[in-house]
């Protein structure tokens, strides 16, 4: 900005047609196949990581029939993008020793978003980027550990077997009740059908396009409640009634009964590790306590027949979250104790092998101009 010039970032900008992320990668995927036949033709080595794709791969043959059949002019009107782009794209990629690509927040709010997300896996498998140093998936997720509130269940839309072992776990009982997106939720307010807002830390009105709308319409609200750890702008635009509840940041120290304390945080590279706090507290913050009840007696000394004291100790959280999710967290608190690696960094796979499924190799991709326009206007909605 100073020098009133621009720096180059990048070697190749690809703009791609909304909904086209999945095809551009299976453009790249399958012109890094014909390299691969036309090196062992040749008598060259294989461009693709055949040893990678044999020990730990399945379905290989049927995913590289689906690439070899989708038509050119599919891959091009979907992704938007010329081939000569893809072909220098391709050329990088299979030149490179190790890739990591990041993906953002944009790729998972689509309609395809699951078969985004898997195009991905497989185009690390191709090559053998997983499980190698200075190579992987990184989602770029925005916030903190908001893939970790999503492991544990935390949706708009959770599902009713989510629900039935929560409430087994601490005695409740819930409805599946669809909750309103971001900008439903907006409309809400500002049609004063929504009463009450609280915000878990974050800052709500800065983060939306509409703000000035937004701001009149957080003003009119019978309460707004904001758990934060430090104050921001949108603490001062509130409804008639407003609280705001302090809470430690992780970086503080936080000693309860038990002891030192530690809180669970899932990174980018869904990586679930314990995190203490280093810092003093930056003030006192008195005990946070919850209905007493049958479930949340273990988490107290039973001296208070009013009220439970929930914050003893954070292992019987875990304990907790590995009940509702015994598959997923099984040994939870042993496991983030450990200086260990995710499994796919040790090429381990759940199922024995990764699988390249076809459907999830975007063969729905193919002749997809039809869908396009529903699928666009689905997106933007």
């Amino acid at each position: 900005m100073a020098s009133f010039g621009s720096t180059r970032i990048a070697s190749e900008y690809c703009q791609v047609r909304v909904g086209g992320d999945a095809a551009a990668l299976k453009g790249i995927m399958k012109l890094a196949l014909e390299a691969d036949v036309a090196a062992r033709s040749a008598g060259k080595p294989s461009v693709l990581d055949t040893v990678f794709i044999a020990e730990h791969t399945d379905g290989f043959e049927a995913f590289a029939a689906d690439l070899r059949q989708t038509a050119w002019d599919d891959i091009l009107a979907t992704s938007g993008l010329p081939r000569e782009q893809l072909e220098r794209v391709a050329w990088i990629y299979m030149q490179s020793k190790a890739v990591i690509a990041c993906y953002g927040m944009g790729s998972r709010s689509i309609g395809l978003a699951p078969t985004m997300c898997s195009s991905w896996r497989i185009y690390y498998f191709w090559r053998g980027n997983i499980g190698r140093p200075g190579a992987g998936i990184c989602p770029v997720r925005g916030h903190s550990n908001v893939q970790g509130d999503r492991t544990v269940g935390i949706d708009e839309k959770p599902k009713p077997e989510f629900l039935d072992r929560l409430g087994r776990a601490f005695g409740l009982r819930s409805t599946p009740r669809r909750r309103s997106q971001r900008r439903p939720r907006r409309r809400a307010m500002l049609d004063d059908r929504v009463k009450v807002f609280i915000g878990m830390g974050g800052n709500f009105v800065a983060a939306v396009p509409d703000k000035p709308m937004v701001e009149g319409a957080m003003r009119k609200l019978r309460l707004t409640v904001g758990v934060t750890t430090k104050l921001n702008r949108g603490h001062l635009v509130h409804g008639r009634e407003a609280l705001i509840l302090p809470c430690l940041a992780r970086s503080e120290i936080d000693f309860q009964k038990s002891g030192p304390q530690s809180v669970t945080v899932e990174d980018s590279m869904s990586m679930g590790t314990r995190r203490a706090g280093c810092s003093r507290r930056a003030a006192s913050t008195s005990n946070r306590r919850l209905p007493s009840s049958a479930a949340w007696r273990g988490y107290s000394d039973g001296q208070d027949g009013r009220l439970a004291v929930v914050q003893d100790d954070y292992d019987l959280i875990r304990d907790k979250i590995e009940e509702v999710f015994p598959d997923l967290f099984k040994e939870f608190n042993a496991k983030v104790s450990a200086d260990r690696r995710l499994s796919p960094g040790q090429r381990r796979f759940g199922t024995g092998l990764a699988n390249l499924t076809v459907r999830l190799g975007f063969s729905c991709f193919a002749g997809s101009t039809k869908i396009r326009p529903a699928h666009i206007q689905k997106c933007c909605a």
